[in-house]
Order: C-alpha cells, then structure tokens, then sequence
C-alpha cells in the first residue's frame, strides 16, 4: 500500500483551532494530522454503517411489499390498539 502524503490546505474557525490546540496539549494527540485521521476515520466507520442501515432499510422495505403481495396484512387500528395497549402496560408496570 502506498502511503503518500500531500499536503493539502484547510481553513478552520477558531473554535475549530482551538478545539485540536486543546486536545494536542492534553496530550491526546501529538498533532493536528493525527487528529484530522482520526476524525476520517469516525466518518469512514459511520458512512460504513449509515449504508449498512440502508441496506437493512431496504431489505425491511421489500419484506413488507412481500407480506403484502402475499395478503399478510394487519389492520392499521388494530396496530394502533396494540400499540396503545403495549404502552398502557408499560406505563403500569413502571408505577
């Protein structure tokens, strides 16, 4: 893997300079590249898992279009009175 650096330039506010001068001198992070990594990082991993939930999304999606392709469908009042009477049960139960 080729690990090449390039400089690239940013400009930050300063809150945002503040913010990595703080966290550089509490010794967190050595510099402000380790720091802006670990941030890629963070939004690497959370991109990762925002399309890991769309997938999932979409799988529910089509399941339901499946159900209800096949006629198993529950009657929106009746959902909505189970729900009520789930949420009645909790409210008793956390007296």
């Amino acid at each position: 893997m080729n690990m090449e650096s390039r400089t690239l330039q940013i400009a930050l506010s300063p809150d945002q300079e503040r913010f990595i001068e703080d966290w550089i001198a509490s010794g967190r992070y050595l510099t402000p590249s380790e720091m802006i990594d670990e941030g890629l990082r963070l939004l690497k991993e959370r991109e990762i898992i925002r399309q890991a939930a769309i997938v999932e999304l979409k799988q529910e999606i089509q399941f339901g279009i499946d159900e209800a392709d096949r006629g198993d469908l529950i009657d929106g009042e009746e959902v909505f009175l189970e729900i009520e009477r789930l949420g009645a049960e909790r409210r008793r139960q956390s007296i």
